[in-house]
């Protein structure tokens, strides 16, 4: 009969790994909403959210939301919703950094929304 030892061990570092990895996501927040409009255009969401929902009122003017650095939100997906047909919302990163291969994003349709996830670099999903 083989020596399984090694195996168990290997096992064990593994499910050691997955645990570690649980309860870093136990301490996160799973969910942040966020309200914006012309007045207020700070992104300021909690860095231990995982999905960031950003409400966007644009009834009164067009505005700009400024991501944050990718290295500040890695693993952050923001969720960005238009909620007035009035205006433009545009999305743009900081420091040059570029979502799908451009410098900003625009939602022009009362309703439209945009995700954008935080990897090595803006992903729209």
């Amino acid at each position: 009969m083989p020596d399984l030892t090694p195996l168990v061990y290997q096992l064990q570092s593994q499910i050691a790994a997955l645990h570690t990895e649980l309860d870093k996501l136990k301490r996160r927040k799973f969910i942040q909403y966020i309200s914006l409009d012309p007045g207020n255009t700070a992104l300021d969401y909690r860095r231990d959210s995982l999905h960031v929902v950003v409400l966007c009122d644009t009834d009164t003017n067009n505005f700009t939301v400024n991501l944050p650095f990718l290295r500040d939100a890695k693993d952050t997906i923001f969720h960005f919703i238009k909620t007035d047909n009035d205006n433009v919302l545009t999305v743009s990163p900081k420091g040059g950094e570029l979502i799908n291969g451009s410098a900003t994003k625009e939602l022009n349709d009362v309703n439209s929304s945009m995700a954008i996830y935080a990897t090595t670099e803006w992903k729209i999903l």
